[in-house]
């Protein structure tokens, strides 16, 4: 299986999409403006309709329910297309087998805070708040990590702060949200940096986090 380019960018939008919607959700609207390449340019209407197309007739991922913006020139803000009877499972399974072409590999041990991703060595710091959001990451590799969830994993059992100067000195006390994100944001940036994952591979979106990598196995690396 070798994917074009902007299957495997449509298909990791939808996949992204359907991993916050709530499961209740029969139909799935998503922005025009969130289908974007690996380069963070937007994918012409025309690609994009070809694209959903083969996904929904090729795949049966799923069904058109609204494209028409697709057939207009230019775009709009507020433009949508909207996508109904998802084949949840398979969709997932199609996305796993797309990105596992990309997908580096990770092996982590919780008792050293040493790990490797493909054939780079890293270590973190054992107990620390970041350490423990990646550590549940990896035991929940490919699944969505809640953003409340991250929150509580922050602030449990830690009597210091993690943040020895908090990025967000002069907001509101009130301001709960924007201080949250800033949190997340900032563990994210350091376990990004510390690991050597990209934002495709330690994916945040709005404080919901996913770690897109295969578990590399232990004899791998004797």
């Amino acid at each position: 299986m070798n994917p074009s380019k902007i299957i495997l960018n449509i298909v990791k939008v939808i996949h992204e999409k359907l991993e916050i919607a709530p499961e209740k959700d029969k139909v799935i609207a998503i922005s025009l403006w969130d289908f974007i390449d690996e380069n963070g340019n937007t994918i012409p209407k025309m690609d994009l309709k070809k694209g959903l197309r083969k996904l929904a007739e090729d795949e049966k991922l799923f069904q058109l329910k609204d494209i028409q913006c697709l057939d207009r020139l230019g775009r709009f803000a507020g433009e949508t297309i909207e996508l109904e009877k998802i084949n949840c499972e398979h969709l997932r399974e199609f996305y796993k087998e797309c990105y596992s072409i990309r997908e580096p590999e990770i092996y982590y041990n919780f008792n050293t805070g040493v790990g490797f991703l493909n054939d780079k060595k890293f270590k973190l710091k054992l107990n620390h708040p970041g350490t423990k959001v990646f550590e549940k990451l990896y035991e929940r590799i490919g699944e969505r990590l809640p953003r409340e969830e991250v929150l509580k994993i922050i602030g449990s059992e830690n009597k210091e702060p993690f943040f020895k100067e908090p990025r967000w000195v002069g907001l509101r006390k009130t301001d709960t949200d924007k201080s949250d994100t800033y949190t997340i944001n900032e563990v994210v940036t350091k376990i990004r940096k510390r690991t050597g994952l990209t934002p495709d591979q330690l994916v945040n979106n709005n404080g919901n986090l996913t770690l897109v990598v295969r578990k590399m196995e232990k004899k791998k690396l004797t």
